[in-house]
């Protein structure tokens, strides 16, 4: 009978240990650690790797991976291997003592152009390692922040600016410049993001935009020395799906040299000019045709009085044309006036007011005619037997004197 009761203890025990073993193992299976999620295994860290990083398909010749430890200390996680399809990365990093730390991720790729290039960082987890044991690093959870950089080369790599999710695609807003060739110009987009220019090239905004955001570009600052006029086509839209890098950005160096008379007619300080003569002026450039006017082309005599007449402007050969209302007096000095308020295209005015003066001609001498004497019989042919010729203000009269 005793031994009855020895063999069913035994059993009990038995079975008591049978099912604290089996407790143990489930509570070991539950709480062994998941690579997929994060794993800190001696020396190795093995971790998820970001949507944003795992979609650019990196490897380990332009991936870096750094860990933060404690908010202060970086360890640069060594032989790196990435995992495309589960999508974590392995790697050593030097060991970070027991205890309880805090750690946190920032990914950054080697770009060709701009070196290494931060993309994204997590926020922060916290682990208790403990000596000789796998430690949960879990950071499946853990916050991504985009880094906000100057760019980069690598294909389809994307800054993202703060705030942004990096697990969802974003787009560079860009285009080309021409024509450049002062400093200090600033591009806008959306009225923020300023982006200076230096050289013909082409550009992006950083950070990129979310798929589906509008955008417009404008010239914020236009450029000087020497001072251009830079206009943007194809400024404004929404980002679908792809980069834009249509906006192109035509810089014009201003027009800031004064116009100037090339030539006139009557030449200045001419004499005898014809009576019936037309004034003209032509310009070196072209001049905005409505600032020439009676007001600012006009033509007076020395002696102070207006003359009369209508002004027209030639755009095609810049010729403009004072024509007199009536014929000019005779032997009169006249003044031709061009004023300031003539400009060219682009809104220059003549350096100040242009004027020059010619003479008109005497009067015309005509042929002598036969001249009656009375209603009787022929005429004959006048004796002159003496004469005189005259000359008041201008005017030329003959006396005939019989002998």
């Amino acid at each position: 009978m005793q031994v009855h009761r020895e063999i069913a203890a035994w059993i009990k025990l038995r079975q008591y240990l049978v099912l604290m073993l089996f407790g143990f193992m489930l509570t070991a299976c539950s709480q062994s650690p998941d690579p997929q999620r994060g794993v800190i295994s001696g020396n190795k860290l093995s971790a998820p790797l970001p949507n944003a990083i795992a979609a650019l398909a990196l490897d380990e010749t332009n991936l870096i991976v750094d860990v933060v430890v404690d908010g202060g200390t970086i360890l640069r996680v060594e032989d790196l291997v990435v995992d495309t399809v589960n999508k974590t990365f392995t790697g050593k990093i030097p060991s970070i003592g027991e205890g309880s730390h805090t750690l946190s991720l920032i990914f950054s790729v080697i770009d060709p152009t701009y070196g290494t290039v931060e993309v994204v960082t997590t926020s922060s987890i916290t682990v208790n390692v403990i000596a000789n044991q796998d430690t949960p690093a879990d950071f499946s959870s853990a916050t991504l922040t985009p880094t906000d950089t100057d760019g980069d080369t690598i294909s389809n790599l994307v800054e993202l600016g703060e705030g942004s999710n990096p697990t969802e695609p974003s787009y560079y807003v860009g285009g080309t410049v021409s024509g450049l060739l002062g400093s200090g110009a600033i591009l806008q987009l959306n009225g923020d993001s300023d982006l200076s220019l230096t050289t013909d090239d082409g550009y992006k905004f950083v950070p990129a935009l979310a798929d589906n955001s509008t955008y417009t570009v404008t010239v914020a600052t236009q450029p000087s020395s020497p001072s251009q006029t830079c206009t943007a086509s194809n400024a404004g839209g929404t980002v679908s799906g792809a980069t834009v890098e249509n906006i192109t950005v035509m810089c014009i160096t201003d027009d800031t040299t004064a116009p100037t008379v090339s030539s006139t007619s009557p030449i200045a300080a001419a004499v005898d000019v014809a009576r019936s003569s037309t004034v003209t002026a032509t310009f070196d450039e072209d001049i905005f045709s409505t600032t020439v006017d009676s007001s600012s082309f006009t033509l007076s005599q020395a002696n102070g009085g207006s003359v009369s007449g209508a002004v027209t402007f030639d755009g095609a050969v810049n010729i403009a044309t004072f024509t007199p209302a009536s014929k000019l007096a005779i032997r009169t000095s006249c003044i031709a006036t061009l004023t300031t308020a003539i400009t060219d295209l682009s809104g220059n005015a003549l350096a100040s007011n242009y004027t020059w003066s010619f003479t008109t001609a005497d009067g015309a001498w005509v042929d002598a005619g036969l001249i009656e004497t009375d209603n009787v019989g022929d005429a004959y042919p006048p004796r002159v037997l003496r004469w005189q010729r005259q000359c008041h203000r201008g005017l030329v009269s003959i006396r005939w004197y019989p002998l």
